[in-house]
């Protein structure tokens, strides 16, 4: 959390404003534009690797755009799919939450392109944004 990093992370905060704010001023991007945003993972401070810390294992997954819907939970739009964490942190066995690593094809899904070669997660590309 040095003066550097949170520099960084105010200037990479003022870039995700300004495109989401140029889409929405924008017609015609806003019928194209969808933007999906992540993060590599989750933590507080200098450390995340407590496994019984939620912000240690909790990562934003947000959709926003064309091809998204609206104020929706990917939860309740996954719900057959995807197994909400609620407070506990997930394993890699049996039904799984939402993951950082279903970006890619997901992407890819709204831009009507096949998925990643060779990936691993959500290889199907089931996770539903609509």
């Amino acid at each position: 959390m040095s003066p550097t990093y949170l520099r960084a992370v105010r200037a990479a905060d003022a870039q995700v404003g300004r495109i989401l704010d140029a889409v929405a001023a924008d017609p015609r991007l806003r019928r194209h534009v969808a933007v999906v945003l992540t993060a590599d993972h989750g933590g507080l401070g200098a450390g995340h690797t407590d496994p019984t810390k939620a912000v240690d294992y909790t990562v934003p997954f947000m959709a926003w755009g064309v091809g998204v819907a609206k104020g929706a939970d990917l939860y309740a739009l996954n719900a057959d799919d995807r197994r909400d964490p609620g407070v506990g942190r997930p394993s890699y066995a049996g039904r799984q939450p939402v993951r950082n690593g279903e970006l890619a094809n997901l992407v890819l899904d709204l831009l009507d392109l096949p998925r990643v070669p060779g990936s691993t997660l959500n290889t199907r590309q089931t996770l539903s944004v609509r």
